[in-house]
Order: structure tokens, then sequence, then C-alpha cells
């Protein structure tokens, strides 16, 4: 470091530092973590001398840390140190009341930014949206709203959605089928795309 600057740890204050996607950490880094976390104490780069951490930490992963230790990929002391305050959040698709308050709240939010005040979901799209597995969770539904509110100005059909999106033809819910069922509908479709890919 040629010249000082303020960091995430001095400019939090005694504010909130929020770490996203912490399971991505190094264990390099990790070990920088803990630090902070038992000590309360952080040393900007360059420096030797270490100052006072007055703020609270909140991390967030899509990972289990849980299997990320078990393979070392993640300290066991960091881990338990992190996990005080647990919050788990179910994937989109197990929460069918949230797809319908986040789709309500989302398109009032694009709609303002866009001033496209004649858009809607006709009742198939409202249907389909509650059935798709949602495999990017909410920033998957948020950039598909996004992409049709800016895209039309007015009630938008099945046909309309982004090509991004699984078919609704082909979306299987499934929690529904045994394992053979969902394992075979699984292989032919992966068969299907190869042979469309490659000709």
């Amino acid at each position: 470091a040629i010249n000082n600057s303020i960091g995430f740890c001095e400019k939090v204050g005694h504010g909130t530092l929020f770490l996203d996607e912490v399971g991505e950490l190094s264990l390099s880094s990790q070990k920088k973590l803990l630090y902070l976390l038992e000590e309360k104490k952080y040393c900007q780069v360059g420096s030797r001398d270490p100052k006072r951490f007055q703020g609270r930490i909140i991390a967030a992963t899509n990972l289990s840390l849980v299997k990320l230790v078990s393979e070392g990929r993640f300290r066991k002391d960091l881990y338990y140190r992190l996990c005080t305050f647990q919050i788990d959040m179910p994937p989109l698709r197990e929460n069918k009341k949230l797809i319908d308050e986040l789709i309500r709240i989302l398109i009032r939010k694009y709609k303002n930014e866009s001033m496209n005040v004649h858009f809607s979901l006709s009742k198939d799209c409202r249907d389909f949206f509650n059935q798709y597995h949602w495999p990017g969770n909410i920033r998957e539904l948020k950039s598909c709203l996004q992409y049709l509110i800016y895209s039309y100005n007015n009630e938008v059909r099945l046909t309309q959605l982004p090509k991004w999106l699984e078919s609704p033809k082909e979306t299987i819910i499934y929690n529904d089928l045994s394992f053979h069922s969902a394992k075979s509908i699984f292989e032919k479709k992966l068969l299907i795309s190869a042979l469309n890919k490659y000709n």
C-alpha cells in the first residue's frame, strides 16, 4: 500500500459489515476473519498496528458450510464463531407465498422505475411463475421481471417470457415424481439438448 485508504472495517464504524458468499473465502482470508471476530481487531493493508473493530458482522453463503468444514475447505473454528445466530433461507421454489409477494413488490418497483404503467402479467404467466423451480432463486425472478417490464407495455403472455427460462411444457415438479421417473426425464432432456447442440 503506497497511501492510506479507509477500508470496510474502519468505514463501518458502529454499523454492520455484511460479508456475502463467505463460503468462497480462501483459508488465509478465513484466518483473518477469525482474528477479526475473536479479537475485534484488524490491520490496515501494509500496517502492523492493529485497530479496534467496533461494528457487527453478518455473513451469508449459498454453500453448506458444514460440508465445506468436513472437506477441509472451511475452518471449523470460524464456522462455530459465525453460526451464533443462524437463519436458513429456503429456496424460492419451496415458498410459493413468497413468490406471489415478491412478484407484486418487484412489479411495482420496476413499473415506477420504467414509468411503464400499463404492464401486467397474465394469469398463465403467474401460474407458470408459481410452478417454475427458479434455479437462480430471487436473482432469476428479478431479472425475469425486469426484462419483461422493460420490454412490454401491456399484459404479458407465456410466449413472451424470456428464452432463458425453461419452456412451461418442460417445467417439472420433481418433488411429485419417483427418483427413477425424475432421472429418466432429466436424462431425456440432457440427450435431446446434446443432439440439438451437435446436430
